[in-house]
């Protein structure tokens, strides 16, 4: 017999606006998509899981787009 709240089987383990606000931060700062994903990806809940790795390729492909964009500026300033 489960002792949590019926209430709570259909809470979701990352509200929407949580997110959405991460999605934003990791844009603006990658580095908050990639210890964001690796603290949810540690977690036991699957959704958490599925969250986390979201966060965590999201912040892995703006490293990237970031490193890219820059070393394009530097060479058209050559």
């Amino acid at each position: 017999m489960s002792t949590q709240n019926p209430n709570n089987q259909h809470k979701p383990v990352v509200s929407t606006a949580l997110n959405i606000t991460i999605i934003i931060a990791t844009v603006i700062f990658p580095v908050v998509g990639l210890l964001m994903g690796l603290t949810y990806l540690r977690k036991d809940h699957p959704d958490a899981k599925k969250i986390g790795k979201i966060w965590l390729i999201l912040g892995v492909i703006m490293v990237v787009a970031n490193i890219v964009l820059i070393s394009m500026m530097r060479q058209s300033s050559n």
